[in-house]
C-alpha cells in the first residue's frame, strides 16, 4: 500500500520591504537597548561614587558583573522573540499583491491590516499563551533583582589619601587613612582596548599597598575629570603622602604617553612632576 505523502506545513509568504525595514530598525533599537542596558549602570556606579565630593578615583569590584544577570536574560528574550517573528514572517503591513488566510496560507494576518477577519483561538490556547507571557514576565522581574547589587561594589580613593572598600550593599568594609599607606608606586603600563585589539595604549597609574599588605590600584582613567585633569587629580593627592614611600617605574616610556594621550604643554608639565622629574 502506497504511502500518503506528508502534508507540508504552510509557510508565510515573504514579508514585504517595508516589513523587514521595520524588522531590522527593531533590532536596531534592541541592539541599543542592550548597550544602553550594559554601559549605563557602569556610568550610573560611578555617578554613585563620585556624589561623595570627597572621593578623587574609583575602582569598579567584580560586583559589576551581577549585572550580567538581567542583561542577559532581557537580552536573550527580545532577541528569541524578534527571531521567531522574522523567521516565521509575521507580517506587519503586509504585501498589497498577496490575499492573506487560508486556502494559501496560514490562518495569520499582517499586524495592522483593515477589516482584518476573526482568527478563532481556544480558550485552552489563551490560556497557554498567558501563562507564557506571566512566566516570562516574572523571570525578567526576577533577574532584575540582583541589579542593585552591581552599582555599589568599589574602591574609592579621597582627596585626603584615605582609601575605603565597599560591598555590593554598599557597606563600607576597609578604612585607611593616608598614614596607614605604607608604599606607593607610580608607574607607566601599557593596555589595549578590547580583547582582539592589537593596537596598544599608554597610561598612568598609581598603586597603594598597605602595612597590612592590601593593594589597591587607580588607573588614570579612574580617577574624577571636572575642574582640573586626571593627572592634575593623581598630582594633587600624590601631595597626601610622605615622599618617602613614593617610587616610581617606567619614566622611560613617559615621551610614549605623551604621544598616545595627545597632551597638552600644561599635562606633560604635571605628568613629570607625577613622576619628580622636571620638564
Amino acid at each position: 500500500m502506497a504511502r500518503k505523502a506528508k502534508k507540508r506545513s504552510q509557510q508565510m509568504p515573504p514579508l514585504s520591504f517595508v516589513d523587514k525595514l521595520i524588522y531590522w530598525a527593531i533590532m536596531a533599537l534592541l541592539c541599543a537597548a542592550y548597550f544602553a542596558l550594559l554601559l549605563g549602570p557602569l556610568q550610573l556606579s560611578r555617578i554613585i561614587a563620585f556624589s561623595d565630593v570627597e572621593v578623587i578615583a574609583v575602582v569598579d569590584h567584580a560586583s559589576a558583573l551581577w549585572l550580567i544577570v538581567p542583561w542577559m536574560t532581557f537580552s536573550l528574550m527580545t532577541f528569541i522573540l524578534w527571531e521567531q517573528a522574522y523567521k516565521k514572517r509575521i507580517p506587519i503591513f503586509g504585501r498589497k499583491n498577496i490575499r492573506y488566510g487560508p486556502p494559501a496560507w496560514p490562518q495569520i494576518y499582517p499586524l495592522f491590516m483593515k477589516n482584518k477577519p476573526p482568527v478563532w483561538v481556544s480558550e485552552r490556547k489563551k490560556k497557554n499563551r498567558k501563562r507564557i507571557a506571566t512566566v516570562l514576565l516574572i523571570v525578567l522581574l526576577v533577574s532584575f533583582i540582583p541589579f542593585p547589587w552591581s552599582l555599589y561594589g568599589r574602591d574609592c580613593l579621597f582627596f585626603d589619601g584615605s582609601i575605603a572598600q565597599y560591598n555590593m550593599f554598599n557597606s563600607q568594609t576597609h578604612e585607611f587613612r593616608s598614614g596607614d599607606i605604607a608604599d606607593i608606586e607610580i608607574e607607566t603600563f601599557r593596555y589595549s582596548t578590547g580583547r582582539y585589539s592589537r593596537k596598544k595604549h599608554w597610561g598612568v597609574r598609581m598603586v597603594f599597598k598597605t602595612a597590612g599588605g592590601k593593594k589597591y590600584t587607580f588607573e588614570h582613567g579612574d580617577f574624577r575629570n571636572d575642574a582640573h585633569s586626571e593627572l592634575g587629580q593623581m598630582l594633587n593627592v600624590k601631595k597626601r603622602y610622605n615622599p618617602g614611600i613614593i617610587h616610581y617605574e617606567g619614566l622611560e616610556n613617559l615621551d610614549r604617553v605623551i604621544a598616545d594621550r595627545n597632551l597638552t604643554q600644561e599635562e606633560v608639565r604635571m605628568l613629570y612632576q607625577l613622576f619628580g622629574q622636571q620638564k
